[in-house]
């Protein structure tokens, strides 16, 4: 026995559990994680399914984690390179 149902997305479970602030179309193709920089890039977002014409729904957690974009540094002092097999004996 198949149906459809309806999918939001919010970002407390308690906006979830209520139906409540639900993301748009349009904030979820341009979301950016919105803790970022204070949860060490680990943000919980809860999608509710919910049962078409029914009340009965159950919600999953979607966890985004970002990590910040390494930053290439010079080295600041020389360093060595070994030689690598047989054929590089340059010393």
């Amino acid at each position: 026995m198949g149906g459809s149902v309806t999918l939001t997305v919010h970002e407390t479970l308690n906006d979830a559990t209520y139906e409540a602030n639900a993301l748009t179309a349009a904030q979820i193709a341009a979301y950016t994680n919105v803790f970022a920089f204070t949860t060490n890039g680990v943000q919980t977002l809860y999608i509710r399914v919910e049962g078409a014409g029914t009340e009965c729904f159950d919600i999953a957690e979607l966890q985004l984690i970002v990590h910040p974009t390494p930053v290439a540094v010079t080295p600041a002092a020389p360093y060595q390179l070994c030689d690598n097999g047989a054929s590089d004996t340059d010393g």
